[in-house]
């Protein structure tokens, strides 16, 4: 006890957030502390555990042996002490006043976008929005940078320091018109049939495999491309009133306000695919009150998307 009674538990925390920032100006930001008190902290906590615990490579900090032993130990203890504090009561939403800055790059963004932007309006009126859906480059970093607050995308973030979630989890389908001179009068078709046809796709996103590629990417090679774009609805558009096919995310079809004048298959391509889209935000934010209020309203307004299609 008289151990513990010489060390600031504090010095603790800022071990932990240094541990997985490994940048100490980040570190600062997200302790709400300047950097020079972070610097402080360090010498500190180096002196303590007789160990450096961090080394400068290439430009980085990179945390020593000793220092990637303690992380998973030190995460454990505050976690622990965290479920004695009480619970802190909610704040109200009308009070935030947050910028936030939002990227997806799914298709049919906007079956949950629009129903987001509806809900922040009535719920935090000062709240701002601003949404992008470009395919960025390293979003990852612009996380880290607080460029991005979410990134929604159908694939997971890569980076340790940035949480992946999935909220929505689709079949494809293979989709022609309702009068299709070939393919009317059947209730399931082969892949001899599909690779028989010509096909209207979505043109890839730059520097980035298209998502539906990946679920294509064992046979695709062997489509007859006649038409290609960039927006998903202009290809359905385009199927609607051609012989050609397309594979599109079920809850597109499902959401089209035409969608009596189509046909759809479950694809021939031996298992079920699916189409998974995924909420990533960085570490950081995870306890932001506000952050946590807008995550959930789109895990929310997900799956009742979802709900109302199956």
């Amino acid at each position: 006890m008289d151990n513990i009674r010489r060390v600031d538990l504090n010095l603790l925390g800022i071990l932990s957030v240094l541990l997985k920032e490994q940048n100490l100006t980040r570190a600062a930001e997200n302790l709400g502390m300047t950097q020079s008190a972070v610097s402080h902290a360090l010498k500190r906590l180096r002196a303590l555990y007789n160990d450096p615990l961090f080394e400068r490579k290439s430009g980085k900090m990179k945390p020593t042996a000793k220092a990637q032993a303690l992380g998973p130990r030190i995460e454990y203890i505050i976690n622990e002490i965290k479920t004695t504090l009480p619970t802190p009561s909610s704040p109200n939403p009308a009070d935030f006043n947050t910028h936030f800055r939002i990227n997806i790059q799914i298709i049919g963004h906007t079956l949950i976008t629009n129903k987001l932007i509806e809900r922040v309006s009535k719920q935090a009126p000062n709240v701002t929005i601003t949404l992008t859906t470009a395919n960025a480059k390293n979003t990852d970093m612009m996380l880290k940078n607080r460029e991005l607050d979410i990134v929604i995308q159908p694939f997971k973030m890569a980076d340790v320091g940035c949480h992946s979630k999935t909220i929505y989890a689709d079949n494809i389908v293979v989709v022609a018109r309702k009068d299709h001179p070939r393919l009317s009068q059947l209730d399931a078709i082969t892949l001899e049939d599909y690779l028989a046809e010509s096909h209207a796709v979505m043109l890839p996103m730059e520097d980035n495999i298209y998502p539906l590629a990946a679920l294509t990417d064992d046979f695709s090679g062997n489509r007859k491309v006649r038409y290609q774009s960039e927006n998903m609805q202009d290809v359905l558009r385009i199927v609607a009133v051609t012989d050609y096919l397309c594979v599109v995310p079920e809850f597109i079809l499902a959401s089209a306000t035409n969608r009596q004048d189509y046909l759809f298959f479950r694809p021939p391509f031996g298992q079920q695919r699916t189409y998974d889209i995924y909420m990533c935000w960085y570490w950081g934010t995870e306890h932001f009150h506000d952050h946590r209020w807008l995550r959930q309203m789109i895990v929310d307004i997900s799956s009742e998307q979802q709900h109302t299609l199956d």
